[in-house]
């Protein structure tokens, strides 16, 4: 992006100041040639700049920034597009990653040595299941979603048709994207995140793709949090499960009245008439309201459907598409809705479940997980409430009892054990102990039966199936990321062995986001290592600024989820034909690794658990703030007093102020602790220990993001002597020096990003335009000014792709 040019054309613009032209020219000089003279003319422009002037400037560089990350994403996909329509025969990566269908098979045929027999019947085994949650991780308006939205969309038609007139109208939406804020005013309701999420998933082309999947033999299932998740979510109870649920079946039913519609169109021609159909589209209304007795409701409704359906098809005398699909919706939707994801915290359920214990189900008011699985109850009677409730995730798992609890809380409020009991591993006691816990519950009405009714279960209703949540945000929150993704391998493998030994077939349903601090990362990269059981079922989050990435199209929802099914079965494949793991037996406790990830786990803790520590973190960044930037509906800090921090604010405030401390604190000391032969051992592990090597390559992306001269003019706001602060910087830079050093004698290479060049001229080039919305949201917090602040925080989480 030329900023002269951009500075020049807002002489266009009515009402631009000479300070924002200033700003926005130095900052184009910086870019080019930065210099410590260069920035510190910047800080002082914004210093002396006038509240609109700072604030219109912010919404400016805010626009560069999201402007950028809708031209990357539009020449992926232009790639895509030139491949799929022939005009590319295959598509090369920097990273050496095959990203397409095509491309993966090829690989593994022609260089791997696998046969087509192989790859089909890895690839038949794939089951995906994404779960879209509303956690605060999307801070953008819903006005200026929807005008990038629309920017897209130009660019798409453009691609597939003609470009008359793009230009004008990209113009229009841009300077009315100038007049839009890019943060949020009003902070969102459960139902506001439910109506914009489906609003994106949800939409016409998106089912119908999901559906195309579906039918090549290849399941991809939608789940939602959004209106579930009570786990310290003050305002979700029983009637936000219910609303989520009614909002999803109203975009369901218009997909279906669609369908239909569309069918009778085609009859018609062969002068195929039906009243039925009439009568079963002016019955769909009644069916948007979810009360008791709903599910006996569906069942009679999709009874008459599949008969019209096949009386229609008898009728023709010939199979009828749109009639074929929505045999397929019903199968992947049965309840006619987007089935929630019920998650609370483990403690809470345990004191409802006591309760329930000895009280009736009318004196459960102050429980809301309770009314909420009673209400379950009531809606699903008549069909089954997995069909509306997948489960019951129970945060902060400690031990076995609190798994008993949820069972016995299900048992109470839905009569038996009718959805499973989801236990969430997300510190490392959980996770070094999961398997004993899990033993724990299995023994749970065991008595003198070979197996317990809890196993029972499970192989009866749930086709032997087992699931655990494996939590990543507040693993690394407590560890660092290397310890946390470290205790999660080693936790899959033990777990393997578990559900090996009672014959069930595991779920690990993977808690990640976007960014590399809470799990975040490419799909290769995400499974390197993983055990077998692990890869035949994907289950992951999708959060946040991901969903409208992701989502954005039908084209880009395709390519995102070909690129996870190709990857999974490549891997699979090559796990089953070469069943020796570069895991196995590389991390036990004897094993270099294991030694240099406890020595980064210790020195993290031992810095993150020191008062003064957190003291200043709070200071520092926007973190006093949170409760103000009004990006989701979900509170700051949980409502349990044991367990306040909440681990996205956290990694919120260091990706805004360019430290992404997770990640690399304590690589480098930990490295130069060791002998001069064991780091020779850690650099020929790194040659052959896929998870090792896929955390170095996360290692590089993260420490070319890194921008330590800024988050000192962060330190410099603590009320500290200034000798403090310096000494407090100089702790920072110290140990990102030796994590630099780590990574250079590690790989051989001095491009953080080797592997993936392209990344790093996309960090370049994002870099130079932060930094001005950094100086501007000091500025915010130096004036308390919040509504400044929201403006910044969206500003700087579009630059750096997340907001952590």
């Amino acid at each position: 992006m030329d900023f002269a040019l951009e500075a020049k054309s807002l002489d266009e613009i009515d009402d631009v100041s000479e300070n924002t032209k200033d700003i926005i020219t130095k900052a184009a000089a910086y870019a080019a040639a930065p210099t410590n003279d260069l920035f510190d003319e910047i800080v002082r422009t914004v210093g002396r700049s006038s509240l609109d002037d700072v604030k219109f400037t912010a919404r400016i560089f805010s626009e560069f920034l999201a402007q950028i990350s809708i031209a990357e994403r539009h020449h992926r996909y232009r790639r895509w597009s030139m491949y799929k329509r022939g005009e590319s025969e295959i598509l090369h990566f920097s990273d050496g990653q095959n990203h397409q269908a095509d491309d993966c098979f090829k690989n593994l045929i022609h260089n791997k040595g696998f046969t087509p027999s192989q790859i089909h019947e890895a690839l038949c085994k794939q089951n995906l299941e994404l779960v879209f949650t509303a956690h605060p991780t999307e801070a953008r308006s819903p006005e200026s979603l929807f005008l990038f939205q629309k920017i897209t969309h130009i660019l798409e038609q453009a691609l597939q048709f003609d470009t008359s007139g793009v230009e004008e109208s990209l113009s229009y939406l841009l300077r009315l994207a100038l007049k839009v804020p890019m943060s949020r005013e009003q902070k969102p309701t459960v139902k506001d995140e439910a109506e914009y999420l489906y609003s994106i998933v949800l939409r016409e082309e998106i089912i119908d793709q999901q559906i195309t999947f579906s039918q090549q033999g290849v399941p991809v299932n939608f789940r939602s949090w959004v209106g579930g998740d009570k786990d310290g979510h003050p305002n979700v109870d029983e009637k936000t499960l219910i609303t989520s649920l009614e909002i999803s079946r109203k975009h369901l039913l218009q997909w279906l009245r669609r369908k239909l519609e569309l069918a009778l169109e085609d009859l018609s021609q062969l002068g195929i008439q039906s009243t039925t159909t009439q009568n079963l589209l002016t019955k769909m209304d009644t069916l948007s309201i979810i009360t008791k007795g709903d599910g006996s409701r569906i069942e009679a409704f999709k009874s008459t459907l599949h008969a019209l359906l096949d009386d229609l098809e008898l009728k023709a005398g010939l199979p009828i598409p749109p009639l074929d699909d929505i045999r397929e919706m019903l199968i992947v939707y049965p309840a006619l809705v987007l089935a929630l994801e019920v998650r609370e915290d483990s403690e809470l359920v345990r004191e409802a479940a006591d309760f329930g214990a000895s009280n009736s189900n009318e004196a459960l008011d102050g429980f809301a997980i309770a009314r909420m699985i009673h209400t379950l109850r009531n809606i699903s009677e008549g069909s089954n409430p997995k069909w509306y409730v997948r489960c019951l995730v129970l945060s902060m798992v400690m031990d076995e009892h609190d798994v008993q609890a949820g069972y016995k809380l299900i048992c109470q409020q839905l009569g038996e054990y009718r959805i499973p009991v989801v236990p969430l591993f997300e510190n490392a006691h959980a996770l070094q102990n999961g398997t004993q816990i899990l033993e724990g519950f299995f023994k749970l009405n065991k008595g003198r039966k070979t197996i317990s009714i809890i196993e029972k279960a499970h192989h009866e209703l749930w086709e032997s199936r087992f699931e655990v949540m494996l939590g990543y945000s507040d693993s690394s929150k407590e560890s660092g990321v290397l310890p946390s993704r470290y205790l999660i391998q080693l936790a899959l493998q033990d777990l393997e062995k578990f559900f090996k030994r009672h014959k069930l077939t595991p779920i690990y349903f993977h808690g990640s986001g976007g960014s590399i601090e809470r799990g975040g990362g490419s799909i290769k990269e995400q499974t390197q290592g993983w055990p077998k059981s692990a890869v035949n079922i994907f289950k992951a989050t999708v959060q946040g600024e991901m969903v409208a990435r992701n989502f954005g199209s039908a084209l880009i929802m395709r390519s995102q989820i070909e690129k996870i099914i190709d990857q999974l079965a490549a891997t699979n494949t090559t796990i089953r034909t070469n069943p020796i793991s570069v895991l196995t037996g590389k991390n036990s406790k004897n094993s270099i690794l294991h030694t240099f990830s406890k020595q980064i786990q210790t020195s993290y803790q031992k810095m993150v658990q020191k008062d003064e520590f957190f003291e200043h973190i709070l200071q520092a960044t926007p973190y006093n703030y949170l409760d103000v930037l009004r990006i989701g509906s979900r509170p700051s800090k949980r409502q349990t007093a044991s367990r306040k921090l909440r681990a996205i604010p956290w990694v919120l405030c260091w990706t805004q102020t360019r430290v992404l401390f997770p990640t690399w604190w304590g690589v480098g000391s930990a490295y130069e602790a060791l002998s001069v032969k064991d780091r020779s051992k850690l650099r020929k592990e790194l040659k052959i220990n896929a998870f090792l090597t896929s955390y170095v390559k996360a290692l590089g992306f993260t420490l070319r993001k890194v921008e330590l001269p800024i988050w000192r003019l962060y330190l410099e706001r603590l009320d500290l002597p200034k000798a403090q602060i310096e000494a407090y910087y100089q702790q920072f830079a110290q140990e990102f020096n030796r994590t630099l050093t780590f990574f250079h004698e590690m790989t051989g290479q001095e491009d953080l990003l080797w592997h993936r060049p392209w990344l790093g001229e996309s960090i370049y080039f994002r870099s130079s335009m932060i930094h001005p919305l950094n100086l501007i949201q000091l500025e915010a917090l130096k004036r308390s000014n919040e509504s400044l602040l929201r403006e910044t925080v969206t500003g700087v989480a579009c630059g750096m792709m997340t907001t952590g």
